[in-house]
């Protein structure tokens, strides 16, 4: 990836941003329950997870600091903020939001199912049955696979599976919306991973972000 300046800003948050989807599991996946356990109501990892948990795994690994604060924004099937998880090997502050019901609890299940004696004491993961942040600031590391194919302004309301792929007019009205939050919410020098596609026009969104240092 190659490294450009977005602005003077020293404030030094970062976006990085994957415009295909590829799958390059390089890093596996933490074990899984059968997709049967999903009953179409919670987005199952795809091509998508695959993509965020390599970037994890590669981010944390050459990091020069580790983060002690992360949360994920629409944690879904709860793969990433697991694999965060144990890259930290445990150490840290975890947190993980959704709008779905089904899907905190299928985080939640994932990480007991990872965690639960693995160490004395396991790392606990708090959860937020909510919109983005939650409310949380000063984030070291925020994770995103936001709702980026593009539909009708219609599908990206409710709280049931939809909302984790509509993303309205070209992919970025959640997006769009979430930015400002986010920008709020990470600390200085904290990171933020997302994923974006070519119809999410990633270019635009680099502009939008405007401050530190962007990875593309």
């Amino acid at each position: 990836m190659s490294s450009n300046s977005a602005s003077n800003s020293a404030y030094a948050a970062s976006l990085v941003a994957a415009t295909a989807l590829a799958k390059t599991l390089s890093s596996p996946l933490p074990p899984l329950p059968p997709p049967s356990s999903y009953d179409g109501h919670v987005y199952e990892p795809s091509d998508d997870t695959y993509l965020m948990v390599d970037a994890i795994a590669h981010h944390l690994s050459t990091s020069s600091s580790s983060p002690t604060k992360v949360l994920e924004i629409g944690t879904g099937s709860g793969c990433n903020i697991v694999k965060a998880a144990q890259c930290l090997e445990g150490k840290g502050e975890f947190m993980a939001t959704d709008i779905n019901p089904k899907a905190i609890e299928a985080a939640m299940a994932l990480w007991k199912a990872t965690f639960d004696g693995s160490s004395s004491p396991p790392p606990t993961l708090q959860t937020f049955e909510s919109d983005l942040l939650a409310g949380q600031s000063e984030l070291d590391l925020l994770i995103f696979n936001p709702p980026y194919v593009p539909t009708p302004s219609s599908e990206i309301s409710g709280s049931g599976i939809e909302v984790s792929w509509a993303g309205g007019v070209d992919g970025r009205e959640v997006i769009d919306r979430a930015l400002p939050i986010i920008k709020a919410g990470v600390a200085e020098g904290g990171v933020v991973l997302m994923i974006l596609v070519d119809e999410n026009k990633p270019e635009e969104v680099i502009k939008m972000w405007g401050k530190g240092e962007v990875l593309v």
